[in-house]
């Protein structure tokens, strides 16, 4: 990673705030108005999801290219290791699954099986729930989150997906379909409201996947950005922004990696951040929240939230 491009990545992001956030913080308009233990207690933490992760997690906003393909088949131990395509987050679904089921086919993969789930009754089937339960690589396709929470949410395919990580499955989040991935996910203002998930600052209840964390992703997130800072700042959680080019992987003890893109931080305080004002970790203080820029090589401590640059050691295990 070159320096000329992190300043590039840093300016990208800033103006994106600056346009959309920093105005209205300075009329006092942007507020912490809820503690992290709250928010943690009216989400993942009461529903168990803080596990330690065995799998890993990919999520791949530009999609599933084929660079992708090949490590995550790789990921799972090769071509006879078995894969399960639910593309619940689309309309089209049935298509949506036979393209990503194609896709696995085509590098060699010998199991891949599409498990269509369009409805809550279809969710709490058990042979969903199994077919995931037996998979080795999970793809989660399509781009409509709200569409496959409202499906999925509190059924035994979601506690599926859970299980999976636990076990040592590798899962992959295409595209817009990462925001569910969160435990908190922060809906367009156009979503059909859904008060049984509704959460502080207009926060819905994600899959938990990532706890104490929203992430907002897929082609639309930078045009996102000012709202989802606005929710992580008055929600006082958690939030990654993750451009249309990026990949993240998270493994085992909560330590992600950039593999493309940047990915915008957004949470923490000044010590995480590495000191007062703008450093070599692109972290910038704006409203009293620190946001940090990672490009591509660099890593992420999810459970303190401390960007790291290329050969520094993560310690933390866990959230």
């Amino acid at each position: 990673m070159q320096i000329g491009d992190l300043g590039s990545a840093v300016s990208e992001w800033s103006q994106m705030l600056s346009q959309a956030i920093v105005l209205p913080l300075r009329r006092g308009g942007g507020r912490r108005r809820a503690p992290l233990r709250t928010v943690a207690r009216a989400g993942g933490a009461v529903r168990n999801f803080a596990v330690r992760m065995r799998g890993s997690l990919y999520l791949a906003a530009g999609g599933l290219a084929d660079d992708l393909v090949v490590e995550l088949i790789h990921s799972v131990g090769g071509r006879k290791a078995r894969a399960a395509v639910l593309p619940s987050a689309t309309y089209a679904f049935a298509a949506a699954g036979e393209r990503y089921r194609r896709c696995l086919l085509r590098f060699g993969m010998e199991h891949v099986e599409t498990v269509e789930v369009a409805t809550r009754a279809q969710a709490d089937d058990p042979a969903a729930a199994a077919a995931l339960g037996a998979a080795d690589l999970l793809v989660l396709g399509g781009g409509d989150p709200e569409l496959l929470l409202c499906a999925i949410r509190d059924t035994a395919v979601e506690a599926a997906l859970v299980a999976a990580l636990v076990r040592g499955a590798t899962l992959a989040a295409i595209g817009p379909s990462i925001e569910a991935s969160g435990e908190w996910y922060l809906p367009a203002a156009d979503a059909q409201a859904d008060r049984v998930s509704a959460g502080p600052a207009g926060l819905h209840r994600g899959l938990g996947l990532l706890p104490r964390l929203m992430v907002a992703a897929g082609p639309y997130a930078g045009a996102r950005v000012g709202a989802v800072f606005g929710a992580a700042l008055t929600a006082g959680i958690q939030a990654l922004v993750l451009d249309a080019r990026s990949t993240l992987v998270v493994r085992s003890g909560w330590q992600a990696e950039v593999r493309a893109g940047t990915v915008l931080a957004i949470g923490g305080d000044a010590e995480a951040a590495g000191g007062g004002g703008r450093g070599p970790m692109g972290a910038a203080p704006l409203g009293g929240v620190y946001t940090r820029v990672a490009p591509a090589g660099w890593r992420l401590d999810l459970a303190a939230h401390v960007v790291l640059p290329p050969g520094a050691v993560v310690g933390a295990e866990h959230p």
